[in-house]
């Protein structure tokens, strides 16, 4: 959900709050792509492709933190069926 826009995630974290099937669903979903990560074939990543990467996670990261500081999560008297 970090790539939705505001309005968006706010949304998204209601219905979730209210629907049983999409909770289930999004569970599932998730446990496949674990799944899909941990079977794939690992191979060395190049050192400066690894260096790049990292430094994109950590930028990503510090904003995304800063964004969901400012972002109250609904709560669920706030959501709507």
């Amino acid at each position: 959900m970090g790539n939705l826009q505001v309005e968006d995630r706010d949304e998204v974290r209601c219905h979730l709050q209210v629907c049983t099937g999409c909770r289930e669903e999004l569970s599932n979903v998730v446990g496949d792509l674990i799944a899909l990560a941990v079977g794939v074939e690992q191979h060395p990543t190049p050192e400066r492709a690894r260096r790049e990467f990292l430094k994109r996670i950590e930028s990503e990261s510090r904003f995304r933190i800063e964004e969901m500081r400012r972002t109250p999560v609904p709560k669920e008297k706030d959501c709507v069926d």
